[in-house]
C-alpha cells in the first residue's frame, strides 16, 4: 500500500514538473507505471556491483537510488530493474541542469551502478 501511495505521489510530482518542461524545451517520456523490483534492496547491497553506461543499463537491477531533487522521491530504487523510460527520464533530467539535481554515484550522471548479471 505504501508503494503505490509512493507512485502516485510520484506521478504527480512527475506531472507538474512535465507542465514545466515546455520553458526549458525538454520533453519528459511516460513515465512507466509498474515497478520492476527483482531484488530486495538489501540483497543489491555487497553483491557483484558495475558502472555501466546508462543507456546500456536496461534490463539490468540497479545497485543505486536514483533521486532527482526536488522532489527527493526516488526515480529507481536498488533492486528495481531499470527500463527503457527510466534511461529516457534520467536523459531528460540531464538536460535541466540547475533546476534539478540528481542523486546518483556518478557526478555527471552518465553511468549507473548495476548488479553485473542481468536479470
Amino acid at each position: 500500500h505504501e508503494v503505490f501511495e509512493t507512485a502516485e505521489r510520484l506521478k504527480v510530482c512527475l506531472k507538474n514538473l512535465n507542465k514545466k518542461k515546455n520553458k526549458n524545451g525538454v520533453k519528459f517520456p511516460k513515465f512507466p507505471s509498474i515497478i520492476g523490483k527483482a531484488k530486495p534492496s538489501y540483497e543489491v547491497m555487497g553483491k557483484n556491483v558495475s558502472a555501466k553506461k546508462i543507456d546500456k543499463a536496461v534490463g539490468f537491477v540497479c545497485a543505486e537510488d536514483i533521486v532527482p531533487y526536488p522532489p527527493g522521491i526516488p526515480l529507481i530504487i536498488k533492486g528495481e530493474i531499470i527500463k527503457k523510460e527510466h534511461v529516457e527520464y534520467l536523459k531528460a533530467l540531464k538536460k535541466l541542469k540547475g533546476l534539478i539535481s540528481l542523486v546518483i554515484s556518478e557526478n555527471n550522471a552518465e553511468h549507473v551502478l548495476v548488479v553485473k548479471n542481468k536479470v
